[in-house]
């Protein structure tokens, strides 16, 4: 939702099961999506609000802005068959003078994916949670080899999203200036400022065109202020 009477992007496709959420980018306006077909109605999300939906089942789905829909402010959402993630598989076990050893092997670059661990195959508790920069890896399990334990991997069904960094920090004559780096293209990023690490303001909000900007805080340097970025799923 933008301040130019659009939804960016206008057109998504999606798999099935995944969650759009819409983010109102608008400081001077609400903004709403409701649903071409009456599935869905947002009601009003003010600046910086958002609402999320998950769409379990394939189609195309057109919605609009009922306030600025006339003005050609619509959407449409293609929900696609969900692709199948391939199970990590576990091989090469080998029971080790301090514990059990095996591998965890293919794994998707990208996506979070847990160990867990049993002595009954009914009750499952997490022993390992990585997210995968390579195809696989080996886990020694220390726990005592006298307890006998079974072992599954399991892939959760989302990309892990890198977050943005906030580097090169100085203190200038006008503020405080760092830069904000590691974004995605095309992703909105949130940059907010505390006093406290409770309490946070948005300070910028940014639809990344580049990977990285440099931002200046023209706030009073005497007034110390904790910074922080996040970006939109």
């Amino acid at each position: 939702m933008t301040p130019a009477w659009t939804f960016s992007p206008s057109n998504l496709q999606i798999q099935a099961s995944d969650t759009v959420t819409w983010v109102n980018m608008d400081d001077s306006d609400y903004h709403d999506s409701v649903s071409s077909q009456g599935i869905w109605d947002s009601g009003p999300v003010d600046y910086l609000g958002s609402y999320s939906l998950q769409f379990p089942v394939t189609g195309t789905f057109p919605y609009a802005d009922s306030f600025y829909d006339q003005y050609g402010m619509m959407g449409t959402i293609v929900v696609k068959p969900a692709t199948l993630i391939p199970p990590p598989l576990l091989t090469n076990a080998l029971t080790l003078a301090n514990g059990f050893q095996f591998s965890v092997t293919n794994l998707i670059v990208t996506r979070t994916n847990i160990l867990q661990a049993s002595t009954d195959l009914v009750n499952w508790t997490a022993i390992y949670t990585n997210v995968a920069t390579r195809t696989g890896y080996t886990y020694l399990d220390t726990r005592p080899a006298v307890q006998r334990r079974f072992y599954r991997a399991l892939v959760l069904p989302y990309t892990a999203v890198p977050q943005p960094l906030l580097t090169n920090a100085l203190a200038v004559t006008n503020g405080f200036q760092f830069s904000v780096t590691n974004l995605i293209v095309s992703k909105t990023n949130i940059l907010q400022a505390s006093t406290n690490l409770v309490n946070w303001t948005a300070i910028y909000t940014n639809v990344a065109t580049k990977t990285g900007y440099t931002y200046l805080d023209t706030r009073p340097a005497v007034q110390r202020r904790f910074y922080r970025a996040l970006v939109l799923p």
